[in-house]
């Protein structure tokens, strides 16, 4: 991967050694990931495969590089519908965007835990962590990415008892590996924006550029969040509720057992990911369903009972920030589904005003939602003038009666794309929504995609 990194460099001379040695690795390394999947039976469905094919090779092997550089240009993909209308095909492509970074090796995530154990006064060291690392063994590798690296592992305490457990460690100079992938990723889309005198592509690279920038938000508050130990703690309380109106222990929390920036550690989750099972070709339909309506019921719920109040009477909301298929693992529990939530290294605290929002936008309440959306988004406005606000809410209006327009006419509402159509003006605008409402759009715009791949319907879980 350093090589097509290195690589990159040379695209604008195609004919150069080291620019074919690039291609070369990059075509290597899928052609060899594809075959090891294919042989532990990791192969892609059917109708993945399908949709993949619909899209120009040229385009899937952008996106590809993109997925390969990290976790910055995968966030991006992810946020990218919000503000850019695509087509079909390629809008579901990129719902499935994927960090597929391996991560580190069993050596190298060994010699970087002692490096943290190892640390001194001036270098932050980490309380607690070598006593915690006493009697762990590191098992089988679980998962990878750009970010994180995870590991099975077992700990026996000194009364001889022993817990399977998980060890989620930051991969070394993360926090630079990001500010030198946005720097350059800024400078590019800022050289395209000033020098191109194609007004499209001066529209796109500014597009491009609040796309990294969220993308750099998220990833940043990620790995530095310093409230997940209180707001993972107080997550307990909707989960427990959840439970109760199932009437049985529906949804799982695994017990921390070492919290800190580097390194996390949890009780090991039995039980299969989400996406293998919905890519698992002998699981049924009607399994399919039941698995994705469980993953929309329980986000509703979040959205439904407020996680705490603070002081001054105010309801918060704490909604899992990454709810996606990699982050629940599935067990059946005679015939009931029971499902863990993994990979909580952030939540979103969410007011009563943003929940609403997004309740409205999921349930299709189209009156409510537009007008109370572009009210929102105004409030953000740099501009204190009246006058100008309400220039900017009748154009706001204005495309939005237009689109819906279009919809009318197609005899099919979408919800999403009208909110397409409205963030791309807030942007032109200068209107920022804010980080966790972006986040929020994206999750409910996936899961709404994934319900209807599944034949599960999203606004009727909302509504009970």
């Amino acid at each position: 991967r350093g090589i097509t990194y290195f690589g990159a460099n040379y695209a604008q001379s195609p004919g150069s050694p080291i620019f074919n040695l690039a291609q070369d690795s990059d075509q290597q390394f899928y052609e060899v990931t594809n075959l090891v999947r294919g042989i532990i039976g990791e192969e892609e469905d059917k109708e993945t495969s399908e949709r993949r094919n619909t899209i120009d090779p040229a385009i899937e092997a952008v996106l590809k590089g993109v997925e390969a550089g990290g976790a910055l240009g995968v966030r991006a993909l992810q946020l990218a519908v919000q503000l850019h209308r695509f087509e079909p095909a390629i809008e579901r492509r990129l719902s499935e965007a994927f960090d597929s970074n391996p991560g580190l090796n069993k050596l190298l995530f060994w010699e970087n835990l002692l490096r943290l154990t190892q640390r001194t006064e001036d270098q932050n060291p980490i309380e607690g962590l070598s006593e915690f690392l006493e009697g762990v063994e590191i098992g089988n590798y679980l998962g990878g990415g750009s970010l994180y690296t995870t590991y099975a592992a077992t700990k026996e305490y000194p009364d001889g008892r022993k817990e399977r457990i998980v060890l989620k460690m930051l991969n070394p100079n993360t926090p630079s590996n990001l500010g030198e992938a946005y720097s350059l990723a800024h400078a590019t889309l800022t050289s395209i924006e000033q020098d191109s005198n194609n007004p499209l592509r001066k529209q796109q690279a500014r597009l491009g550029l609040t796309l990294i920038d969220l993308s750099q938000q998220w990833c940043l508050r990620d790995i530095g969040d310093t409230e997940f130990e209180k707001n993972d703690d107080i997550f307990k309380d909707p989960v427990a509720s959840f439970n109760r109106q199932q009437g049985r222990e529906v949804i799982i929390i695994p017990g921390r057992r070492f919290t800190s920036f580097e390194l996390k550690s949890e009780l090991e989750a039995e039980g299969t990911t989400v996406n293998r099972l919905l890519n698992d070709l002998p699981i049924t339909k009607e399994e399919k369903r039941e698995i994705v309506s469980l993953m929309g019921k329980f986000f509703a719920h979040q959205l439904r009972e407020p996680a705490y109040i603070d002081s001054q009477g105010q309801k918060h909301y704490l909604v899992h920030s990454d709810p996606h298929v990699g982050n629940y693992i599935v067990t059946y529990d005679g015939g009931n589904i029971q499902m863990t939530a993994i990979d909580r290294s952030m939540y979103l605290d969410l007011t009563e005003d943003q929940v609403k929002l997004i309740d409205q936008l999921i349930r299709g309440d189209n009156r409510g939602f537009l007008s109370s959306f572009i009210d929102y988004a105004i409030k953000s406005s740099k501009t204190h003038n009246q006058v100008e606000k309400d220039k900017i809410k009748n154009k706001c209006m204005f495309l939005t009666i237009k689109e819906y327009g279009k919809q009318l006419l197609n005899r099919r509402i979408n919800n999403f794309a009208i909110l397409r159509t409205l963030q791309s003006e807030f942007e032109r605008e200068g209107l920022d929504i804010g980080f966790e409402m972006r986040l929020m759009i994206r999750n409910a715009a996936a899961l709404r995609e994934l319900s209807h791949r599944n034949g599960a319907d999203i606004k009727k879980l909302l509504a009970t």
